[in-house]
């Protein structure tokens, strides 16, 4: 809660009405760059908070625990003496793709394989590819705020609310009268669509409740809502709608990859695709914002290029300062560096490019985090059972690749195999220790820098661990060769046992028990 006091005294004789000051505050919020703004009463929110309480006994909210803090269902219980709230939508991002091209852009970020004139391609969720939100909102919030003051001449005691404070938003914004429940669970104005962030004034002053404006032609709510289409539903990657607005967000890749920290189950990762921070599935396919996108007007949070289409080679191998400078600014904040590390090895698994070989295994040999290191082996194995299919390269399972890996001579032998034949071969490779990558006259566990291009196949090299010259060119070791041997060791040598039980599986090319990736639709 905050006091907001006018700089200057009223200059009319009276205050404003609750119509004239609504008035004034609605245009204040278009003024700022929101899409649309409406007045909302403090009353309960009884329909809202039973749906909650039902989702969050069912664990649909998974890790979410912070959900069931606080009676979000009261608004009037956040600012003591509050009599109204305002709801405003922000809109974010570019307009979404046009019809097909949804198909081209996923096809150009996940399944290619040896086009290294191709860039690698991970995927952002509109609304994170900006400025954060949360301090764009509390500062537009706080400037209405003030404007509330200075209309009434009065001192006004106000709440912001941008995600942080327990309330039913989407409640909120539908008894404004701006938005209606899509299936796909978001808000949706007609005219607008769904590509926007909902923020909350509160204050201790009468305003017109059931007010609202749009910056575009303002359109009536639906009667049908979304009627009989069912394309979010029927498009989600993971399965994770129940039926119609109805979501188990622990197979939701936005859960997945922005609020779960652990293990993501084997069965939903290849579902995953190319998403490293959230999804815009739902959405990209609604017909609300097909419709919309040429009206809408630039989003006030910018947009950063780098977090339009990342590299996910250069997440996996981020150092602590480079994940700084990356996520500074943005709402990629809400990950840790561990987190979007292993979101970065999932996507590689599913985008199946050799050029993903070296960082994985190195990921998988050198990263700190046990998290990051069992997805990069799952990745591994992944890229590995591909490029076999289409390659046809000898392979073994990972029970036989480890001891091979720790026997010098058998791996001289298995290594010869892929070299020419005319070339010594040198049987310190062998070595029980796994060798690095490198692509240079010395080994490095560091990861690349960011600016240089991604590893070659031709050029990897393995290198002895014990500090002595890389095997000239002719010698090098094939790079899948070399990534079963990393994944070998990882299945006996790593310390941690969930570690090497993936690599183990990922070496042996066993996958999960078949059975389907969607739950059934309810309708």
């Amino acid at each position: 809660m905050r006091l907001h006091l006018p700089v200057r005294s009223a200059t009319a004789s009276r205050p404003p009405d609750p119509e004239q000051l609504t008035e004034r505050l609605l245009e204040g919020a278009l003024a700022r760059g929101c899409a649309a703004a409406g007045v909302f009463s403090l009353e309960p929110f009884t329909e809202g908070g039973r749906h909650l309480a039902g989702w969050l006994e069912a664990g649909h909210h998974g890790e979410m625990g912070y959900l069931a803090e606080g009676p979000r269902h009261l608004p009037a219980e956040l600012l003591p003496g509050g009599r109204s709230g305002l709801v405003v939508a922000l809109p974010y991002g570019r307009p979404p793709p046009a019809p097909g091209s949804e198909q081209r852009s996923r096809a150009a970020s996940v399944g290619g394989a040896g086009d290294e004139s191709r860039p690698l391609i991970g995927r952002v969720a509109k609304y994170a590819q900006g400025d954060d939100y949360h301090h764009h909102l509390r500062v537009l919030l706080l400037e209405l705020a003030d404007l509330c003051a200075q209309e009434l001449g009065a001192p006004v005691r106000a709440r912001v609310c941008v995600d942080t404070a327990p309330l039913l938003e989407r409640d909120a914004a539908a008894r404004a009268g701006l938005s209606f429940f899509g299936k796909n669970t978001l808000a949706i104005v007609p005219g607008v669509g769904s590509y926007f962030l909902l923020g909350e004034l509160l204050v201790d002053v009468p305003l017109a409740a059931g007010a609202r404006v749009q910056g575009q032609r303002q359109r009536e709510i639906p009667r049908a809502g979304c009627g009989s289409c069912t394309a979010c539903l029927d498009a989600c990657p993971t399965g994770a709608f129940l039926g119609p607005h109805a979501l188990d967000a622990r197979r939701c890749i936005s859960y997945l990859t922005i609020e779960y920290d652990g293990v993501i189950p084997e069965d939903l990762r290849a579902g995953i695709g190319a998403h490293v921070f959230g999804c815009d599935v739902c959405q990209d396919v609604c017909p609300f914002n097909h419709s919309a996108h040429k009206r809408l007007q630039p989003s006030s949070l910018g947009h950063h290029a780098r977090l339009e289409a990342p590299d996910p080679i250069e997440l996996l191998e981020l150092t602590s300062s480079g994940y700084r400078r990356f996520v500074a600014g943005t709402a990629l904040r809400r990950v840790n560096r561990a987190r979007l590390a292993r979101n970065a090895a999932v996507t590689l698994g599913n985008v199946g490019d050799e050029r993903a070989l070296l960082p994985l295994a190195n990921a998988l040999r050198d990263h700190p985090s046990a998290l990051v290191r069992g997805h990069a082996a799952w990745a591994l194995g992944r890229l590995l059972q591909r490029l076999s299919s289409l390659s046809k390269v000898d392979t073994f399972t990972a029970d036989e690749g480890a001891r091979r890996h720790l026997d010098p001579t058998d791996a001289a032998r298995d290594v010869a195999k892929h070299t020419d034949s005319t070339e010594p071969t040198d049987p310190s490779i062998g070595s029980a220790t796994p060798a690095v990558c490198s692509e240079g006259p010395a080994a490095s566990t560091q990861p690349a820098d960011p600016g240089a291009p991604a590893a070659s196949m031709a050029s990897a090299k393995l290198t002895d661990p014990a500090g002595a010259p890389p095997a000239d060119l002719a010698r090098s070791v094939p790079a899948t060769e070399l990534a079963r041997r990393i994944l070998a060791q990882a299945a006996v040598a790593d310390a941690d046992p969930w570690v090497r039980e993936e690599a183990r599986r990922a070496g042996a090319h066993r996958d999960p028990p078949p059975g389907p990736h969607r739950l059934p639709l309810l309708r």
